[in-house]
């Protein structure tokens, strides 16, 4: 029986929490890939090894694959041109480049003409272009799907008992932000611009679902956010903006009932 292609798979970031965005996307592809192929996982202790250990493993992680989605991965690049692998890269950029493309700055120099760049948006082509002029790999256009069975307008009954839930009325004008509360998310802009906007709309509020948490932010250079004491202090000091923002914390916490 002829063995299957073995694809091999670096979690994007190992700090991911269960249920955000790129774990989910990275557990999906895991699951996807292994119906048809065996997926060789990078260790998780990969990143806390020795220089000398994490070549070794590196080495054995690329002779063992015959493509690789090395995700936040990046030192693999230049390992393998030390050690003369020609396993192929699939690269899925994610949302870098608009932050402008840290990652694939520092790998752009090891691509080759058998790699790949896979981009989820329209836009990211043509920042990549702007930033990096041409490239060796390969490069094609991946959106993300969209699951419309959940993802999909609710009734007119669960929109009322929302509203209900969170103490708006029918006449509230409501904006939404629903996702993890980080430095990267940049929600605290949205907030600033919040302020300007409910002295014009007086029936306008701000829903936040998400917990907020102190993840430094590499790209950027911003390392000790405090990011949960930033947002106490508006909060605290802001009295109006307290009343016109609802904190609702981690989305498991919210139920309709």
């Amino acid at each position: 029986m002829q063995s299957k292609p073995i694809i091999g798979l670096v979690r994007h970031r190992l700090t991911e929490l269960p249920g955000t965005s790129v774990g989910d996307i990275f557990s999906d592809w895991e699951a996807a890939i292994s119906r048809s192929f065996e997926v060789e996982l990078l260790p998780a202790y990969y990143r806390s090894l020795s220089a000398k250990k994490k070549k070794e493993v590196g080495t054995r992680f690329l002779k063992c694959c015959s493509l690789v989605l090395p995700g936040n991965g990046l030192n693999l690049f230049p390992l393998r041109e030390e050690i003369d692998s020609q396993v192929p890269m699939l690269y899925l950029n994610l949302g870098g480049l608009p932050r402008g493309a840290v990652a694939l700055r520092k790998i752009f120099p090891y691509f080759r003409s058998t790699d790949t760049i896979v981009f989820t948006s329209h836009a990211d082509p043509k920042i990549h272009k702007t930033l990096m002029r041409n490239s060796a790999a390969q490069q094609v256009y991946f959106p993300f799907g969209i699951d419309t069975e959940f993802f999909k307008p609710c009734s007119a009954n669960q929109r009322n008992r929302y509203r209900e839930l969170f103490g708006f009325t029918e006449n509230d004008i409501v904006l939404t932000y629903i996702g993890r509360i980080t430095v990267e998310k940049n929600v605290h802009a949205i907030i600033r611009l919040f302020e300007e906007l409910m002295k014009e709309y007086k029936n306008l509020y701000l829903l936040i679902v998400g917990p907020v948490l102190d993840i430094p932010f590499s790209d950027f250079q911003y390392e000790d956010p405090d990011f949960i004491a930033y947002f106490e202090n508006l909060r605290s000091n802001y009295l109006m903006l307290d009343q016109r923002v609802k904190w609702v914390g981690g989305f498991h916490n919210v139920k309709s009932r």
